[in-house]
């Protein structure tokens, strides 16, 4: 299986070498009856309902699940509008977060390798230089400083404090019958959750 940058390398040599495709396709297919710029300015303006989500197969837990991230985080529709000349600042970090936040599944994620979470991390951070026309040598921690938005650990600690939120509180009989089991006390999942949102303090 290729890795996620190589797709994603793959991904933008496609964008670059089929600009005026994918231009006249996007103006046919969003823009039929109205023009790209007061399409954008809506959208700065109404930006909520921009995510859409993509189904993954296989473990959504393990190597496989981290993967098999959705088609949406690495389409082309992220680098070439997001890059659009037409874009201000705030509807490229608008389009980003619409798209880079909700990654499918990823609370679930417990069994991998640092590797694996690695070159996620560095896709990540080159769609959002994309997006912006920054160089690959450029900080990435200060390009998502500057821009207010938050890198994959901040989103991968946001998505399982939500869930464990979730869970830990509901009331719901077969819930708390997998909440009160030792799988899910003893479990993978629960010692990455645990790992992620608590620092222990040694000394």
């Amino acid at each position: 299986m290729r890795s996620i940058r190589a797709r994603f390398k793959l991904c933008l040599r496609w964008c670059k070498s089929h600009e005026h495709q994918l231009r006249a396709q996007s103006l046919a297919d969003k823009l039929a009856s109205g023009d790209y710029f007061n399409f954008w300015r809506g959208v700065a303006q109404h930006e909520p309902g921009l995510t859409h989500a993509s189904p993954t197969g296989g473990s959504r837990c393990g190597e496989e699940g981290i993967t098999s991230i959705p088609p949406s985080l690495l389409s082309w529709e992220i680098l070439y509008r997001g890059n659009s000349p037409y874009c201000s600042r705030e509807v490229k970090m608008s389009y980003f977060r619409s798209h880079c936040y909700s990654i499918y599944c990823n609370s679930l994620w417990s069994r991998y390798k640092v590797a694996t979470m690695n070159r996620h991390k560095v896709c990540h951070n080159d769609i959002l230089k994309r997006i912006l026309g920054l160089p690959r040598w450029c900080s990435s921690s200060l390009a998502f400083a500057r821009n207010g938005v938050n890198n994959l650990d901040v989103v991968h600690r946001h998505s399982v404090f939500s869930l464990r939120s979730r869970a830990e509180l509901s009331t719901n009989s077969i819930i708390t019958s997998v909440r009160q089991s030792s799988a899910y006390v003893c479990g993978p999942i629960q010692q990455r959750w645990l790992g992620l949102l608590f620092v222990q303090n040694v000394g």
